[in-house]
């Protein structure tokens, strides 16, 4: 079941987009050159698509939910921090947004903001 979401939400995002499973049920999707707007655009683009699957399991049809987390980086001018200081800070951020999705009822997505 956990292979075709990963399958789906694939499918929705661009060729050089990066995406990867972080941990148990989470993904990470590394969305280059993309604003804000465009990022919750794509997280609500995934979110419709998964909503709408419906998977066979022993013969019962199960339907599944994502709850995500968006953050946007924003490069100010300076250089990015060799000790990762910046996907820290993206990483936490869209957790925070992950869980408030979940605590606002799951099946959506919630902004972490830009970094």
């Amino acid at each position: 079941m956990l292979s075709l979401v990963a399958a789906t939400i694939k499918h929705q995002l661009r060729d050089n987009d990066v995406f990867v499973r972080y941990g148990g049920e989470e993904f990470v999707a590394l969305l280059s050159n993309t604003d804000e707007v465009r990022a919750m655009e794509t997280a609500e683009r995934v979110r419709k698509a998964i909503q709408t699957l419906v998977i066979a399991v022993n013969d019962i049809s199960v339907s599944v939910t994502v709850s995500i987390g968006v953050s946007t980086y924003v490069p100010d001018g300076t250089s990015i921090s060799i000790d990762g200081e910046i996907a820290t800070r993206l990483v936490k951020s869209a957790d925070s947004a992950l869980y408030r999705a979940k605590h606002n009822g799951r099946n959506r997505v919630e902004n972490g903001g830009v970094v």
